[in-house]
């Protein structure tokens, strides 16, 4: 038990550490528990609007909007407007999903190859 611990406390400590694979940890944790926020939001959203007349048209303009920069090509203002409008139906819509770093998963084989090692040390047995 001290064994399986100690690695799960190695793999906690790297998640908290400042580096590429620390940082993602927990922006990945951040987006998590704003997709789960957002998804309510989006949930209660058409009650709101039907409530409020003036999010309604706000809303529908910014639809608008997106709509015709995407007939027009135009990319980044279709994002613009759809960003826009996510956040009019929760503010934790516009957290996007963060980018892994490019050395993520050698990072994740050396961690676990230091929880291994933590694991193996606290609870005294050897690896065979």
């Amino acid at each position: 038990m001290t064994g399986l611990r100690a690695g799960e406390a190695e793999r906690q400590a790297a998640a908290k550490e400042d580096t590429p694979y620390g940082r993602h940890r927990r922006a990945a944790m951040t987006y998590e528990t704003a997709k789960l926020k957002c998804q309510q939001g989006q949930q209660t959203f058409p009650t709101r609007m039907a409530a409020d007349e003036k999010l309604a048209d706000q809303y529908g303009v910014l639809v608008n909007k997106m709509v015709d920069a995407q007939g027009r090509g135009d990319n980044r203002a279709y994002l613009a407007y759809n960003d826009s409008a996510m956040a009019m139906q929760d503010p934790n819509c516009v957290i996007k999903e963060p980018k892994q770093p490019d050395d993520f998963y050698e990072t994740e084989r050396a961690i676990e190859t230091r929880a291994e090692k933590a694991s193996i040390k606290a609870s005294g047995f050897t690896r065979s």
